[in-house]
């Protein structure tokens, strides 16, 4: 069973990224993503830490065959106290990228991803399945989700890493933001191989889930709701003052309204 000595996870967030960066890294010959012993099939996702705990750590590794730096990119893992203990104890000396957006537009993509699914997910973490975005946010602000969860929850960047800052050295986590790294991809890519001890090599960026522009799409749609994105931001202004302060440096600027 291999041992994973270089093991490198993207626990998040969720509609950050994560799976742009995934498909990015997993071109350096040195990284090589999860693959179903069943299938062959290259897994993302193995949420081990979360729903998978019961399968068991042998589970885990025989997932990762490949020599070099084996990458798990499940985003739910930064959302919960335990995943958080479990992926710390399990690899203490493993590498962490935390990818985030603007909360207000991350909110955005969870309630649109949820809304073109339905109806698989009902019974994921939205208030009102079906519902328009202010309805959503409206029923979750009178009963929030526990943990990081939810349309608002998972925003709240900065209490989610200071549980993962409790648990490990801050030289094992990389916090990257997503409009910077999309602004720039090679420079961040470059950054994101030196943190994971590479010699950085040119990896190829490919864009996920790109959605039809604003323009081509329904001018009711929440892109457009600017009361409940109002709302939104003036919810978030406090987490992210305390997230510039716990990275000491400054977000970018297109969080800003």
């Amino acid at each position: 069973m291999p041992h994973m000595d270089r093991h490198a996870m993207i626990v998040g967030a969720q509609k950050c990224g994560t799976s742009t960066l995934h498909r990015a890294l997993i071109q350096h010959p040195e990284i090589h993503s999860a693959v179903d012993p069943d299938t062959g099939h290259q897994r993302k996702e193995m949420h081990f830490f979360t729903g998978n705990w019961s399968r068991g750590l042998e589970w885990y590794r025989s997932h990762f065959t490949g020599t070099g730096i084996s990458l798990d990119s499940t985003p739910e893992y930064i959302c919960g106290r335990q995943p958080v203990e479990r992926m710390t104890s399990s690899f203490p000396n493993a590498k962490y990228i935390v990818s985030l957006r603007d909360p207000v537009q991350r909110a955005i993509s969870h309630y649109r991803h949820y809304s073109d699914v339905l109806p698989r997910s009902e019974r994921w973490d939205w208030r009102r399945p079906g519902g328009d975005l202010a309805a959503n946010i409206s029923a979750e602000l009178r009963n929030p989700f526990e943990e990081y969860r939810g349309l608002l929850r998972r925003g709240l960047y900065a209490e989610q890493l200071l549980r993962l800052y409790a648990r490990i050295p801050a030289s094992q986590i990389q916090v990257v933001f997503l409009e910077e790294w999309s602004a720039s991809p090679e420079e961040s890519l470059s950054e994101i191989q030196r943190f994971l001890g590479l010699d950085p090599i040119s990896l190829e960026m490919r864009h996920q889930n790109q959605r039809r522009p604003t323009s081509e799409r329904s001018v009711s749609g929440p892109s457009r709701d600017h009361s409940t994105i109002a709302l939104l931001s003036d919810w978030f202004t406090v987490p992210n003052r305390e997230l510039a302060d716990l990275l000491r440096r400054p977000l970018p600027a297109s969080w800003y309204r």
